[in-house]
Protein backbone atom coordinates (compact mmCIF):
# COMPACT_ATOMS: atom_id res chain seq x y z
CA UNK A 1 0.00 0.00 0.00
CA UNK A 2 2.60 2.30 0.92
CA UNK A 3 5.05 1.79 -2.27
CA UNK A 4 1.49 2.39 -4.47
CA UNK A 5 1.24 5.94 -2.70
CA UNK A 6 5.23 6.45 -3.11
CA UNK A 7 5.14 5.57 -7.15
CA UNK A 8 1.91 7.69 -7.32
CA UNK A 9 3.86 10.64 -5.94
CA UNK A 10 6.75 10.10 -7.53
CA UNK A 11 4.39 9.94 -11.58
CA UNK A 12 2.79 13.08 -9.85
CA UNK A 13 6.84 15.03 -9.09
CA UNK A 14 7.69 13.53 -12.95
CA UNK A 15 4.60 15.44 -14.62
CA UNK A 16 4.82 18.14 -12.65
CA UNK A 17 8.39 18.61 -13.69
CA UNK A 18 8.22 17.64 -17.45
CA UNK A 19 5.05 20.34 -17.47
CA UNK A 20 7.61 23.03 -15.90
CA UNK A 21 10.21 22.03 -18.18
CA UNK A 22 7.69 23.05 -21.36
CA UNK A 23 6.32 25.91 -20.08
CA UNK A 24 10.19 27.66 -19.00
CA UNK A 25 10.97 26.25 -22.91
CA UNK A 26 10.90 29.34 -25.05
CA UNK A 27 8.30 29.83 -27.42
CA UNK A 28 8.93 30.35 -31.09
CA UNK A 29 8.78 34.25 -32.51
CA UNK A 30 8.18 35.47 -28.32
CA UNK A 31 11.04 37.23 -27.94
CA UNK A 32 11.38 39.77 -25.04
CA UNK A 33 15.00 40.98 -25.88
CA UNK A 34 13.98 44.05 -27.21
CA UNK A 35 11.86 45.41 -24.83
CA UNK A 36 12.23 49.10 -23.56
CA UNK A 37 11.41 49.92 -19.74
CA UNK A 38 8.09 51.46 -20.30
CA UNK A 39 6.98 48.53 -22.33
CA UNK A 40 4.63 46.47 -19.31
CA UNK A 41 3.71 50.22 -18.24
CA UNK A 42 0.68 50.72 -20.27
CA UNK A 43 -2.98 50.14 -20.71
CA UNK A 44 -5.11 49.19 -23.48
CA UNK A 45 -3.91 50.34 -26.75
CA UNK A 46 -6.23 52.31 -28.94
CA UNK A 47 -7.30 50.58 -32.33
CA UNK A 48 -4.64 53.11 -34.22
CA UNK A 49 -2.03 52.13 -31.79
CA UNK A 50 -1.08 48.68 -31.80
CA UNK A 51 1.46 47.63 -29.65
CA UNK A 52 5.40 48.32 -30.75
CA UNK A 53 6.41 43.94 -31.16
CA UNK A 54 3.64 42.85 -32.32
CA UNK A 55 3.01 44.99 -35.15
CA UNK A 56 1.85 43.16 -38.51
CA UNK A 57 1.96 39.68 -36.41
CA UNK A 58 -0.52 36.94 -37.84
CA UNK A 59 -0.26 34.68 -34.89
CA UNK A 60 -4.03 33.36 -33.91
CA UNK A 61 -3.83 35.24 -30.53
CA UNK A 62 -2.35 38.71 -32.30
CA UNK A 63 -5.54 38.82 -34.78
CA UNK A 64 -7.69 37.94 -31.45
CA UNK A 65 -6.55 39.69 -28.48
CA UNK A 66 -7.80 43.12 -30.02
CA UNK A 67 -11.27 41.85 -30.47
CA UNK A 68 -11.21 40.38 -26.78
CA UNK A 69 -10.00 43.75 -25.28
CA UNK A 70 -12.54 45.70 -26.97
CA UNK A 71 -15.13 43.36 -25.69
CA UNK A 72 -14.01 42.98 -22.50
CA UNK A 73 -13.71 46.65 -21.66
CA UNK A 74 -17.35 47.56 -23.40
CA UNK A 75 -19.11 44.77 -21.44
CA UNK A 76 -17.19 46.04 -18.37
CA UNK A 77 -18.45 49.85 -19.30
CA UNK A 78 -21.96 48.38 -18.99
CA UNK A 79 -21.51 46.06 -16.11
CA UNK A 80 -19.99 49.41 -14.43
CA UNK A 81 -23.30 51.47 -15.13
CA UNK A 82 -25.58 48.72 -14.24
CA UNK A 83 -28.03 50.36 -11.36
CA UNK A 84 -27.64 47.11 -9.36
CA UNK A 85 -23.60 47.54 -9.64
CA UNK A 86 -23.60 50.46 -7.95
CA UNK A 87 -20.98 50.32 -5.02
CA UNK A 88 -20.22 46.59 -5.67
CA UNK A 89 -16.63 45.01 -7.46
CA UNK A 90 -17.12 43.44 -10.87
CA UNK A 91 -14.88 40.44 -11.84
CA UNK A 92 -15.63 38.25 -14.98
CA UNK A 93 -12.94 36.55 -17.27
CA UNK A 94 -13.37 37.62 -20.60
CA UNK A 95 -11.65 34.99 -22.53
CA UNK A 96 -13.87 32.25 -20.69
CA UNK A 97 -17.07 34.49 -21.48
CA UNK A 98 -15.68 34.55 -25.24
CA UNK A 99 -15.09 30.66 -25.12
CA UNK A 100 -18.63 30.23 -23.47
CA UNK A 101 -20.30 32.05 -25.87
CA UNK A 102 -17.92 30.68 -29.21
CA UNK A 103 -19.07 27.22 -28.42
CA UNK A 104 -22.48 28.25 -27.98
CA UNK A 105 -22.13 29.74 -31.13
CA UNK A 106 -20.98 26.59 -32.91
CA UNK A 107 -23.73 24.64 -32.01
CA UNK A 108 -26.47 27.55 -32.27
CA UNK A 109 -28.99 27.27 -35.62
CA UNK A 110 -31.86 29.57 -36.44
CA UNK A 111 -32.77 32.67 -34.40
CA UNK A 112 -30.24 31.94 -31.71
CA UNK A 113 -27.51 32.12 -34.35
CA UNK A 114 -28.52 35.33 -35.96
CA UNK A 115 -28.97 36.93 -32.34
CA UNK A 116 -25.43 36.27 -31.45
CA UNK A 117 -24.37 37.62 -34.32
Amino acid sequence: MVKKMWGKIYCCTIAALLLATAWAAPHEGHDHGGHTADHHHHLHHGKDEPHPSHEGGTDACHLLSPHNADFAFSLYKKLAFHPDAEGKNIFFSPVGISMALSMLAVGAKGSTHSQIY
